[in-house]
């Protein structure tokens, strides 16, 4: 090995041990006003109960790079997914009460699930409801459509980062632009796969597994377009849009502030 190769490893360690950064995160550069969403906001509305969710928004809010964002979005969707199985619960709960063993049963079944079943749940109870002047549905579709329409994409280059994430449908085989991507109802079922499998890619780093990183961001420019022209945007809606819709349409709007048990 030549002094020239040693001497590159040898320097990154002192900047790294001197607090320096090796690769800068990428900015995220996804617009998340929400005019229509705004707009609808009325006075006489109680929302109180989304005071948690408010608080881990405004952590979203101060997030500048893509990665950070991201996971902090997913993690107020992960809020909403217990949210919506609570919900759900005090909705096929006699009287809106507590008082049988088998809703404290349920309760404990539907919330200790997979983590992507209860992401798949939330956005399948999500996509036709009105955030702001259209549906989540229509988000994704547009999103998706200007994604594709972008100089950067690249179909082949969106299936390899598919490969990567190792995102496969039912029957265990690959899913690619064509077999999974193809339609809308194909985007809609494999959505939120797509999310929770980047999700995994940011967290995760193991020698086995895929690692998204700020330098596989800058390396590869269709991963920064899909997080941030499909995914982002509709994350975006749904985290700090729902809040805002019809009490009887809202999967993750409690019935009721107390939990009675008799």
């Amino acid at each position: 090995m030549t002094a020239r190769i040693r001497r590159n490893p040898h320097l990154k360690y002192h900047l790294i041990m001197g607090g320096h950064k090796l690769t800068l995160p990428v900015p995220s550069t996804v617009h998340r006003a929400m005019p229509d969403v705004q707009k609808g906001l009325v006075a006489t509305t109680d929302y109180t109960q989304f005071s948690e969710p408010f608080a881990m928004l405004g952590e979203v809010n101060s997030c500048e790079n893509i990665l950070d964002t991201y996971l902090s979005t997913y993690h107020v969707l992960e809020n909403y997914m217990i949210r919506r199985e609570v919900t759900s619960v005090f909705s096929n709960s006699t009287g809106r009460s507590f008082q049988r063993v088998r809703d404290f049963k349920r309760l404990g079944q539907q919330t200790d699930d997979k983590e992507i079943a209860h992401l798949n749940k939330l956005f399948s109870k999500s996509w036709e409801i009105m955030i702001g002047e259209c549906r989540l549905q229509e988000t994704l579709e547009q999103s998706f459509e200007d994604a594709r329409a972008n100089d950067a994409w690249d179909n082949d280059s969106f299936d390899d980062f598919l490969k990567h994430l190792g995102l496969q449908n039912g029957g265990g085989n690959p899913v690619t632009l064509s077999h999974g991507f193809h339609n809308q109802m194909q985007v809609k079922k494999n959505f939120p796969k797509l999310v929770y499998a980047i999700r995994c890619s940011i967290v995760h780093n193991k020698a086995t597994e895929f690692h998204l990183s700020n330098e596989e961001l800058r390396r590869n420019s269709i991963i920064a377009l899909v997080i941030e022209r499909i995914c982002l945007p509709v994350m975006y809606r749904l985290a700090f849009g729902l809040p805002s819709s019809a009490p009887e349409d809202n999967p993750i709007h409690y019935p009721q502030r107390e939990l009675m048990f008799y």
